[in-house]
């Protein structure tokens, strides 16, 4: 923000004043404005200003990414620490995804450092998100904010995880030389655990389809071919079903869409 004289007398002098926020900096900072004027022979100027913010209260990461396979222990860390005389006092922590994520906080420093391990609790394969509020004692900083994101794979990974023909044109597809259009998938052990694809229920009536073995009992292909001719006006809004002899994992759903005009 900058406030300054818009008018100053020959020979005289004018104040400029600029304000930087410092919200959500940490450490130093340094930022530039311009100054234009009628002046002929100086048009245009620049000053900077250089800073180092001291903190209140840092939180590094103030996202928490929990990510791996299901079974695994998953934990990621956070540090709290304060840079104020008054000791630190964190309370009332409150953590919206209890059912899905466990913490624990450990004290490095009283009054001073503090360090949050958070644990996955999900034992399935699951996409979550969630957040954890802590109450301080800064009248400055008085709620701290922590995000967290879990990402629990299964022992089988299918890339991509959805299928999608795209936003087609019927005007387009008569125009073209193609037959049918083609999308594949994979589907993988992540531990090169054996396993058998038994059987991929899909619609008959749209699709074709063809599940090819990559690496005997390790790697799959599936590829499925929607033939032009079956192609109609509207949403595309199908499922592949995928049905293994894994007890813990035996089905896997990928969505397939798309959108005809």
């Amino acid at each position: 923000m900058a406030r300054f004289d818009r008018t100053i007398p020959p020979d005289g002098e004018g104040n400029i004043f600029l304000e930087v926020k410092t919200i959500g900096y940490d450490g130093s900072i340094h930022k530039r404005a311009k100054i234009y004027s009628d002046d002929p022979k100086n048009p245009q100027a620049s000053i900077s200003i250089k800073a180092r913010v001291k903190p209140i209260i840092t939180v590094k990461p103030k996202t928490v990414h929990l990510r791996g396979l299901k079974g695994a222990l998953i934990t990621r860390e956070v540090t709290i620490q304060a840079y104020e005389d008054l000791p630190l006092k964190l309370d009332d922590i409150k953590l919206s995804i209890s059912d899905k994520v466990d913490y624990e906080m450990k004290t490095t420093k009283e009054g001073t450092v503090y360090r949050l391990i958070f644990m996955n609790k999900v034992n399935k394969e699951e996409k979550y998100r969630g957040m954890m509020q802590l109450k301080t004692n800064y009248s400055d900083k008085p709620l701290l904010k922590i995000r967290i994101y879990g990402d629990i794979k299964g022992r089988l990974q299918v890339a991509p995880e959805r299928i999608f023909f795209g936003h087609l044109s019927m005007a387009q597809l008569k125009n073209s030389n193609q037959k049918m259009l083609l999308r594949s998938l994979n589907i993988k052990s992540v531990n090169n655990d054996q396993f058998k694809i038994d059987k991929v229920d899909y619609n008959s009536d749209l699709f074709e389809m063809n599940l090819r073995e990559i690496q005997t009992g390790i790697k799959y292909a599936i590829d499925l071919k929607l033939p032009l001719e079956k192609i109609k006006p509207g949403n595309i809004s199908e499922k592949l079903i995928i049905h293994t002899d894994l007890l813990d994992e035996p089905v896997k759903v990928v969505h397939i869409s798309g959108y005809v005009r």
